[in-house]
């Protein structure tokens, strides 16, 4: 029994993780999908969400460069704290079903980096959306 739950867990890893790596993705840092040992795809995952980490740090400082009240730069440094909080929390619940399990960290890698690309999207926006104001 504890085979077949290992393989069902197996399955559902690699469909979830797939969908995470075909999502869109503006800029395609790094596709994992030539790695076939489990350490080198949570290496690679991990690269991908450091670079979409730093991207998305470069487009908050640039959102919090145009901002011109302190009142509006500690609304959105609360509101990314609470992201932060909210996107670690999402992941750990897309990903309960692996915890454990030697898929876990590279699918909660690809959940984190896709929640952080959207966010980055997001922050983009808000950047443009002054930018076209001014």
């Amino acid at each position: 029994m504890r085979f077949v739950k290992y393989w069902v867990q197996l399955g559902m890893g690699v469909g979830v993780l797939a969908g995470m790596l075909m999502s869109a993705q503006a800029e395609p840092v790094e596709f994992c999908d030539g790695e076939y040992i489990t350490s080198d795809l949570v290496n690679c995952t991990g690269r991908n969400l450091e670079y979409e980490d730093s991207k998305l740090n470069i487009s908050y400082k640039s959102l919090m460069g145009l901002l011109e009240s302190a009142s509006e730069k500690e609304q959105l440094k609360q509101a990314q704290r609470a992201w932060i909080s909210f996107r670690d929390k999402s992941c750990d619940f897309t990903t309960r079903e692996l915890a454990g399990g030697s898929m876990h960290t590279m699918v909660y890698n690809s959940c984190l980096t896709d929640r952080t690309y959207q966010r980055r999207i997001e922050l983009d926006q808000e950047v443009e959306s002054i930018l076209s104001s001014q």
